[in-house]
């Protein structure tokens, strides 16, 4: 298995496996588990509950789970790293289900870039208005 990759909006996605019937996937904290796995039946995971604690480095390992035989599984395969900063855990506090992150047409990258399916990166080159409802 290859190709895990951990979003900094807390998303782990990975390329499917047509023999998994399931994934489990362990969120690390500086090198160490974070909480027990998760199981997932889909090749994505949000993994922000897990990342709550500000200005530290997270990564994921995912492993497929066979849909034939659950006691088969496959090894423990390691995900990019990403810095989580304060910000980004308020932001993982007000939106804890991640539904103001579409995954469906890429990954953010970073700040205003986008990682497309299709291996392409896409550029916002508008600022993004944020709202606030103080005064």
């Amino acid at each position: 298995m290859e190709g895990i990759t951990l979003s900094d909006n807390g998303i782990a996605t990975w390329p499917a496996i047509s023999t998994a019937g399931s994934y489990e996937v362990r969120v690390y904290r500086e090198g160490k588990i974070v909480g027990t796995s998760l199981e997932t039946n889909t090749n994505s995971a949000n993994c922000r509950e897990r990342m709550m604690k500000p200005n530290e480095t997270y990564m994921v390992k995912v492993r497929a789970v066979n849909k034939y035989d659950p006691t088969v599984k496959g090894d423990w395969t390691e995900s990019n790293s990403v810095y989580i900063s304060g910000e980004k855990v308020a932001q993982f506090k007000a939106d804890p289900n991640a539904s103001n992150v579409n995954t469906a047409s890429g990954t953010t990258v970073n700040g205003n870039r986008k990682q497309m399916k299709d291996g392409g990166i896409a550029e916002q080159t508008a600022p993004i208005l944020q709202i606030s409802g103080k005064n």
